[in-house]
């Protein structure tokens, strides 16, 4: 007979309502990420991924971004700052991209496929 898991672990309460509201806010992160990445990747591409991060990563990388020296909690943001530009003409994005490394050189290495 397998035995079960305890069903109190006697943690204090205010840990335990820690632990409730960090899951809720994760889980609503990931719902959200998998609403807007869905948009660009196929939803079956996002099944194995277990956080926002990883959704907005798979979303970021379908886009063509560079993510090196990006960190993982600024992808979400990044995402949707690509998004939102939409896709300009071409010289408005050499001119746009020579005009920003100009200003941020750390932003050249951020392309978008």
């Amino acid at each position: 007979m397998i035995e079960s898991a305890p069903t109190s672990l006697n943690l204090p309460r205010d840990l335990v309502q820690r632990i409730d509201e960090t899951a809720a806010r994760a889980m609503e992160a990931r719902r959200v990420a998998l609403n807007e990445v869905s948009r660009v990747v196929a939803p079956m591409a996002l099944d194995g991924a277990k956080s926002a991060e990883d959704i907005y990563g798979i979303g970021l990388d379908a886009l063509g971004a560079d993510l090196r020296g990006v960190p993982r909690d600024g992808y979400g943001g990044l995402f949707r700052a690509i998004r939102r530009a939409g896709t300009p003409s071409p010289a408005a994005t050499a001119a746009g991209a020579a005009a920003l490394a100009a200003v941020a050189p750390s932003t050249a290495r951020i392309r978008k496929g």
